[in-house]
């Protein structure tokens, strides 16, 4: 039952047959049965339910036996446009049932046994198109079912068994190029896993254990170019991992534990071309970090914690000389600081005592002297990393 007020309204009047004048009209009429004892008749009320105390705007109109939903009952929209119809026994739904989205159009259609939905079902987007079929047991998909998207192509296809996904079961993209396929069991991925970029080429490729994926994953940019490719251990990263550029050159080298990156790790730009190289510690750069100029000049070395600068950091100019040099704490410039111009000057802008990044006497933002990245670059999973 919807939340808004309801109103029940009697539409057809019930035939009051009164003993006397002190019978009780509200009381059932005596049926007489065969054996000539005397049973109560079914009290039934037709209903009809608004959506508004005017009652202008219909929201549901069926009958009440016994004060319990009984045969045909229709809702609407509040637009007025059938929402759903079907038939009631004994208070739950029973029997063919159809329902309509707010534009009139088909949204699906099938079957109640006491309240449960069983047989086939299909399902429908308001643009009309098919949007799912397969059969309900006791409430629950059991056996083939296929879905699709509101442009008519197929999402989805393989079996339930008891509402859990089981055996062979195959995905597509909306242009009809196939996503994904692999095995089910218990509504959990197992076995060998392929899943493909919407070009068609390989996207994603390993194993599923329980639905966890275990053993080699390799992942391939939409070129076809390898872009990544480790080890998986109870659905985790772990061991060394390998990550590559869509031109195929190496974009990251470093390892993994339980999901998260470990030891030391060196970052490439495209071209292979050195970036940063850092310790990792459950996660976060930790340790001694060298950051490098396009050129692959040194451009910054110091130290990190918990993914922020600390202690002391040197920072070069592309030809190699000195550009700064001075203190962080929490990843801000710290103290006395000295910059110097690539022609060796002293940058008197720049130079002087910094407190939480900010030079004393300067209107310029925290951090904007060194203009070096606090931690190394993002580095996501190849493009539609799997599932």
């Amino acid at each position: 039952m919807r939340s808004l007020r309801s109103v029940f309204v009697l539409t057809a009047a019930l035939p009051l047959l009164l003993a006397s004048c002190g019978d009780d009209p509200k009381a059932p009429l005596p049926v007489p049965t065969a054996s000539g004892a005397t049973q109560t008749a079914p009290k039934t009320l037709p209903v009809v339910l608004y959506y508004d105390k005017e009652m202008t705007k219909k929201r549901e109109e069926g009958t009440l036996v016994n004060d319990k939903r009984e045969g045909p009952w229709t809702s609407y929209h509040k637009d007025g446009a059938k929402q759903e119809a079907g038939s009631y026994r004994a208070g739950v739904k029973d029997g063919e049932w159809q329902g309509w989205h707010p534009n009139g159009r088909q949204e699906f259609v099938g079957k109640f046994e006491s309240g449960l939905r069983v047989g086939k079902w299909v399902k429908f987007f308001d643009n009309g198109q098919k949007g799912g079929e397969g059969e309900f047991v006791n409430n629950v998909q059991h056996g083939p079912w296929t879905e699709w998207y509101a442009n008519g192509q197929k999402q989805s296809e393989g079996s339930y068994k008891d509402g859990l996904k089981t055996g062979r079961w195959t995905f597509w993209h909306p242009n009809g190029k196939v996503s994904g396929e692999g095995e089910f069991a218990n509504d959990l991925f197992v076995g060998v896993w392929v899943y493909y970029h919407d070009n068609g080429e390989r996207r994603q490729e390993g194993t599923f254990d329980a639905g966890k994926k275990i053993g080699e994953w390799v992942g391939w940019w939409p070129s076809g170019v390898l872009a990544e490719r480790g080890q998986m251990v109870d659905g985790q990263q772990s061991g060394e991992w390998l990550e590559y550029w869509g031109d195929g050159s190496l974009r990251v080298r470093g390892s993994f534990e339980r999901g998260e990156r470990v030891g030391p790790t060196k970052f490439y730009g495209p071209g292979e071309k050195i970036q940063v190289e850092t310790t990792f510690v459950a996660g976060q750069p930790d340790g001694p970090t060298v950051m490098y100029h396009e050129s692959g000049q040194k451009s910054a070395e110091g130290g990190m914690h918990l993914g922020k600068r600390v202690g002391k950091w040197l920072l070069f100019h592309e030809d190699g000389s000195k550009r700064g040099e001075g203190e962080f704490a929490d990843d801000l410039e710290t103290g006395p600081w000295t910059f110097w111009n690539p022609d060796g000057t002293v940058d008197a802008a720049l130079t002087g005592t910094y407190t939480a990044g900010v030079l004393e006497g300067s209107q310029a933002p925290a951090g904007a002297a060194t203009e070096t990245p606090a931690t190394p670059p993002a580095t996501p999973p190849a493009e539609g990393g799997g599932q």
